[in-house]
């Protein structure tokens, strides 16, 4: 379970049952704003693919996967912190509708 303050954007959902999503470039092993959102996993796996590392992390019952540019090298089983913004969440309904998709943040 993640608790965090909901950003702006979020409170103005109905009320109702909706799942979050990120993508896993919106993920980072690094803390890139002071709006992150810490978490700690366990690496299942660090696959490079060309100039980008994705890293399969697993907290609780939850698996996450964080693409990271440049190659990377973590251990299997190895503890690790990573980062995501809440203002880069997207909200669905139950259905699976398309209830809120975040505005693109500046680089």
């Amino acid at each position: 379970e993640v608790s965090f303050a909901a950003p702006e954007a979020l409170r103005s959902l109905a009320d109702g049952v909706f799942y979050f999503g990120l993508r896993s470039m919106h993920l980072s092993m690094v803390r890139r704003s002071a709006m992150d959102i810490s978490l700690r996993g366990q690496v299942e796996l660090a696959e490079v693919s060309g100039s980008e590392t994705f890293i399969h992390i697993r907290n609780a019952q939850i698996d996450w996967i964080v693409q990271q540019e440049g190659v990377h090298q973590y251990a299997l089983g190895q503890q690790v912190e990573f980062y995501f913004n809440p203002a880069q969440l997207y909200a669905f309904r139950a259905d699976g509708s398309l209830q809120h998709s975040p505005l693109r943040l500046a680089a």
